[in-house]
């Protein structure tokens, strides 16, 4: 499979200024991968440049390629957590952002919801006794 296979869309950043800086195909390829957790040396494999260039030449993209992809995972999650179809992902929401937490109480009771028996040993009989005794 060649790069140019992959479907990357056309994507700009913002410069400084705030002014779009259009990313040119190769940059938007480098910030996908990175995005998508390969290393630099898979990059610059990829891409048949030596990794100081690619380090070089695209740092910005390295860098924000990771926080894009987890910026679309986290768009998709939010989507999915409040469509309403989706309640295992709302309850995920709910505990990993608003700090929900599911508790369980455990009541133990005795038979037929009386308080619980505790029976005595022998041995403890016998020291009862012993004591009483004295």
């Amino acid at each position: 499979m060649d790069l140019e296979d992959i479907n990357i869309p056309f994507h700009y950043d913002l410069d400084p200024g705030g002014a779009p800086k259009y990313l040119t195909h190769r940059a938007r390829t480098v910030q996908v991968l990175a995005g998508l957790g390969l290393s630099l040396a898979d990059i610059s494999n990829a891409l048949s440049l030596d990794p100081k260039t690619v380090a070089a030449e695209f740092k910005a993209e390295l860098q924000s390629g990771a926080a894009l992809a987890n910026i679309s995972v986290a768009h998709v999650a939010y989507k999915m957590a409040t469509d309403g179809e989706h309640s295992e992902m709302t309850r995920f929401w709910l505990k990993t952002r608003a700090g929900w937490v599911e508790k369980q109480i455990v009541e133990h009771t005795g038979k037929d919801g009386n308080p619980i028996e505790i029976e005595i040993s022998a041995k403890q009989k016998l020291m009862q006794l012993i004591q009483s005794e004295e």
